[in-house]
């Protein structure tokens, strides 16, 4: 080996050793919203009750639009933060399926090149620069201006479980009328749909999938109601 290297690829092992990347994995955690018991107030469009799990991840928002030399371009929204070291981390555009916060994006500005990118930013500064690989940054590939954002933690609808809501739709002559979405599997558009109705002359009392809610007050606008006890 050239001796010449050596101190080099010394250098360059004790600074990984030094700063060590972490992968942040998301995690799946059960929703159930509102909780029982609570007083709420839905407009038309608006979910009523909903209840099953999502991806849960570590995030940022970003607040500014980041120039990357006239080659890339950083849009705000969210971003997923995928490796992270103590001086810096690396965020994607998080690659699920429907995240519940916009997504930022990370465009090319120059059709010969394609590849995912990542953005690497430096905690104290907040300098931002595009890298194809996690450690590999290019000089020119950096902005002129910080990164503005905010830690945060991002919400996305998880493969692995059902979610199930229900949809306030209008209230018509005492007929309250609903709409039933459950998703399975991550997809997103809804495995299963259905409407119903309720005649609140009858009961003010609800129940649809073991889902209960008391109505206080409905209009065609609104609904006023506490929740009894969710789905099964």
């Amino acid at each position: 080996m050239n001796r010449a290297l050596i101190p080099a690829i010394s250098a360059l092992f004790l600074s990984s050793c030094a700063n060590p990347l972490t992968r942040p994995e998301p995690k799946v955690e059960a929703f159930s919203t509102p909780p029982n018991g609570a007083v709420s107030t839905a407009s038309i469009g608006d979910p009523v009750i909903s209840r099953g799990k999502h991806e849960v991840f570590q995030a940022i928002d970003l607040s500014n639009k980041l120039a990357i030399k006239g080659q890339f371009e950083a849009t705000p929204g969210q971003y997923q933060i995928v490796a992270e070291a103590k001086n810096e981390f690396y965020v994607a555009p998080y690659s699920g399926v429907q995240p519940e916060s916009r997504q930022g994006e990370i465009r090319s500005l120059d059709s010969a090149y394609t590849g995912h990118l990542k953005l690497r930013i430096k905690k104290e500064s907040g300098s931002a620069c595009a890298v194809r690989n996690l450690g590999t940054v290019l000089t020119n590939w950096c902005s002129d201006i910080p990164a503005n954002y905010t830690r945060t933690t991002g919400r996305a609808m998880s493969a692995r479980s059902v979610s199930q809501t229900l949809i306030f739709l209008g209230t018509t002559n005492d007929t309250a009328r609903f709409q039933f979405r459950e998703f399975s599997g991550g997809y997103a558009q809804p495995t299963l749909e259905a409407e119903t109705a309720y005649n609140l002359k009858d009961s003010k009392v609800i129940t649809y999938k073991g889902a209960k809610l008391e109505i206080i007050e409905s209009t065609n606008q609104h609904i006023k109601y506490r929740t009894i006890s969710t789905f099964n």
